[in-house]
């Protein structure tokens, strides 16, 4: 794997999130440090894919695409591996 560059980083957390991180980390034999590292970069991730989704939302809808909430929402809940709901023309 190759090394990848790191920086210092500090913060405040609260005492009881601390105590709870570093037991997850030694549950997982692993450091605090490699715990927090790896949920800011899964909150960075989650938040830039969200943005990015917003914005080609609203290039879809100023192009007057769109599907409706309900085929949103059963594509979100089916338990299933099915495809994304088909955008309609408005």
């Amino acid at each position: 794997m190759p090394e990848v560059a790191t920086t210092t980083f500090t913060t405040r957390l609260e005492s009881n999130l601390k105590k709870r991180l570093e037991k997850l980390a030694k549950r997982d034999r692993r450091s605090a440090s490699f715990m927090a590292n790896l949920a800011i970069r899964n909150l960075v991730e989650e938040r830039e894919a969200t943005h990015d989704l917003v914005l080609v939302g609203l290039e879809l809808a100023k192009k007057g695409i769109a599907m409706s909430e309900e085929d949103v929402n059963a594509w979100l809940n089916n338990p299933k591996d099915v495809d994304f709901p088909e955008a309609k023309t408005s």
